[in-house]
């Protein structure tokens, strides 16, 4: 039997609450300060003051996960925040200030930061702030596509006169209802929820009221025409009106989020009991599984469990979760997410766990953070998000917030481990070292037994070994590791034992590959069948290249191939299975070839176009820095200066149905220092934007590469 609710009539009319003196005496004057030029140093100390330092005494329940929390905050603020604003510095070089995506997040880190027990005072000045800072993106003369007023709503981008007028999204809106209802459960200060309540009120205007588009119904993500139904746009919002109805009993807010999650549960529910992305009118589907679109639908679930005692919506919200949970930890899926989607994952598993308390999501969580500390922390305190593509905010706001969120229960592992590099390269039977390293997460000292696990043929040493961590503190040791003789992808396992709690196992991936084998570094499929079209998923979208239309252009598995004037070995891998590698500072060694003067790299970029600094080493020990650019694949106009290796009508997609977009794989030149020969290529470590995705290397005197 369905649950989906009739279709309210009317809203119900909005409450009035009085504001206490510490708040701006009414909305009004909110957006009357909004719309002024505040000079440097005249907004007040509580607005324009970051949160105190991190140092001083944290939460004694988890003081190391207090303490990355404070930090990681304190750098947010110190780097990104603009505090005569109160705003966050703009990602797009068009803007004055950061879009409201990139300001909620920023929001909901505040909240999370004054839920951690013993420090979590210091941030109510810093929520003060975010109140009037959100006033920047209101618009009181929102318009459907018809033109008919709706009710007023939060923009993408900051409001004229600061900035410019910019498109209105009913995912953004959640954000902030969610951030507005965060605040409230924290200091029941009626404001919080009034927004709220008015936010809920425009998304229900975004309903979609057609009956003769695939899957009636859904919120819209943009308020524009023709806008895709998105899980996004739906999830969340279904959230907002749930945590609203908690607070008033009003049956006209659990009415329309349930509506909201049925139409999600009915329209992009995935077999597994994950959630895809969106559908359009037709009712073609986008099947990427965005984590952010899991955990706000978890996070609905067990909502409607508290609300209703339904135990019906708790089995899907503890289904999707141990899909996910299986989905992300395997393939390094949950790395190829944006940190601000998982944190928008974790904060909902972690709302689950107080019912269900099933450890798996907080030692997921805690593994996750604890990689992110150790590698992609930046001197400044600033967090690199390895997907890349957010902004700034967007790479350290979200981890602000997992760390919060993991400072309010004690730790969930003694200490957490590391190799660096990351990986290991080494040709057969040839040795290569990492630094096996252990941070501690206790605020006590101990002695730590570790022991490695290797292949067959495989050789490790040390074998085993003790680090003795200080206090919050980190040791490490350098390990030699010796190459099996086939090529291929390995992994070394180093398992850890210690009386002051468990360690996850850490692994160090290892790339046994003769020079000029690039098989072994492929860590993408970007080619599928025709007839199997979800095998390839090249942008992360679950798009790719079609292997039918690259055989008709030249491009078959293992054709040798000359492309402005550079000779390459096309990848031999079967459709669907891996057959480039996305750049990550790999070291490709490659055989000597005598008399090249250009280096050629063939390939594409997603969510491009994109670049970053490679390095050519040569046989003698010198380097030559160069830039490798490729276009995006589905670009029509090329960057760079690239050539054009191959061009088709259309892609593949993981529904099954090919889509009519031109798509192309790209060449790039680079002329080489006159008598030198290539030793190896250290691709970039990441790009400015999406990702590089590289098929083969070649010079103008022979190929360097096969693949498979």
């Amino acid at each position: 039997m369905s649950r989906i609710p009739p279709t309210p009539k009317t809203a119900p009319p909005a409450r009035r609450w009085l504001r206490p003196a510490t708040r701006s005496s009414s909305l009004a004057v909110v957006l009357v300060a909004a719309a002024l030029l505040l000079p440097v140093g005249m907004a007040s100390a509580a607005s324009a003051a970051p949160a105190q330092s991190a140092a001083g005494p944290v939460d004694t329940q988890n003081p190391v996960d207090a303490q990355r929390a404070a930090a990681t905050y304190q750098a947010l603020q110190d780097n990104l925040y603009i505090p005569q604003y109160r705003l966050y510095k703009k990602s797009d070089p068009k803007q004055n200030f950061g879009y409201l995506w990139d300001f909620v997040n920023a929001f909901a880190a505040t909240d999370y930061m004054a839920e951690i027990p013993g420090i979590g005072g210091r941030y109510n000045s810093d929520m003060q702030a975010r109140d009037q800072g959100i006033q920047y993106y209101y618009d009181t003369q929102e318009t459907n596509p018809a033109g008919q007023p709706q009710p007023p709503a939060y923009a993408s981008g900051v409001r004229p006169p600061l900035d410019s007028n910019q498109p209105t999204y009913y995912d953004d809106n959640a954000w902030v209802g969610l951030d507005l209802m965060q605040e409230y459960n924290l200091n029941q200060q009626g404001p919080d929820l009034a927004k709220a309540e008015g936010i809920f009120r425009f998304v229900v205007s975004g309903w979609d009221t057609r009956t003769t588009v695939a899957c009636p119904g859904g919120v819209f993500w943009e308020d524009v025409a023709n806008s895709d139904r998105n899980t996004v746009s739906n999830g969340p919002n279904a959230e907002v009106g749930l945590e609203i109805y908690q607070a008033t009993h009003d049956p006209y807010y659990l009415t329309w989020a349930t509506r909201m999650y049925d139409w999600v549960r009915g329209c992009l529910l995935a077999p597994n009991g994950m959630y895809y992305d969106h559908l359009n009118d037709s009712g073609s589907v986008n099947t990427a599984l965005w984590s952010y679109n899991q955990g706000t639908m978890i996070g609905a679930g067990t909502l409607l469990y508290q609300i209703t005692g339904d135990r019906t919506y708790l089995q899907q919200a503890e289904q999707t979760a141990a899909a996910s949970v299986s989905y992300y930890n395997s393939g390094g899926n949950l790395n190829h997410q944006p940190d601000v989607f998982n944190a928008i994952f974790f904060r909902n598993l972690f709302a689950l766990a107080k019912i269900n308390h099933d450890p798996s999501y907080a030692q997921m969580a805690a593994s996750y953070a604890d990689t992110a500390w150790l590698q992609n922390r930046q001197p400044n305190g600033l967090f690199t998000d390895p997907p890349g593509g957010e902004s700034a905010e967007n790479q350290t706001a979200p981890m602000a917030e997992i760390y919060a969120l993991l400072a309010q229960s004690p730790p969930v592992y003694a200490a957490t481990g590391s190799t660096s590099p990351s990986s290991v390269a080494v040709q057969p039977g040839k040795s290569g070292t990492t630094t096996l390293a252990l941070q501690s997460v206790t605020g006590s000292p101990q002695a730590v037994q570790w022991t490695a696990s290797a292949p067959s043929g495989f050789t490790v040493s040390p074998s085993s070994g003790t680090l003795n961590l200080p206090a919050g503190g980190s040791a490490s040791t350098p390990v030699a590791i010796t190459g099996g003789s086939a090529d291929g992808n390995y992994q070394v396992t180093f398992t850890f034992t210690s009386t002051s709690g468990p360690i996850p196992a850490t692994s160090v991936p290892v790339i046994v590959a003769r020079p000029g084998d690039l098989a072994p570094y492929f860590n993408n499929a970007g080619i599928s069948d025709d007839t199997n079209q979800a095998a390839g998923n090249l942008d992360g979208l679950g798009y790719s290249y079609s292997e039918q239309a690259l055989t008709a252009v030249g491009l078959a598995p293992g054709t040798a191939i000359t492309s402005g004037g550079v000779q390459y070995n096309w990848p031999g891998a079967a459709a669907g299975q891996p057959d480039n590698l996305t750049a990550a500072g790999q070291v490709i060694s490659v055989p000597p070839v005598a008399g090249a003067t250009e280096l050629g790299v063939m390939g594409s970029a997603t969510n491009g176009p994109s670049s970053g600094p490679l390095t050519i080493t040569y046989t003698d020990g010198t380097t030559q820095s160069a830039t490798l650019g490729f276009t995006d694949w589905t670009s029509g106009s090329p960057s760079f200066g690239n050539g054009t290796a191959a061009s088709m009508p259309y892609r593949n997609s993981a529904s099954g149905t090919s889509q009519r977009i031109g798509t192309k794989v790209f060449t790039t030149n680079i002329a080489l220092q006159p008598g030198k020969t290539v030793a190896s290529v250290t691709l970039p470590s990441r790009a400015n934007q999406g990702e590089l995705h590289v098929f083969a290397l070649g010079t103008d005197k022979g190929p360097l590469t096969t693949g498979g």
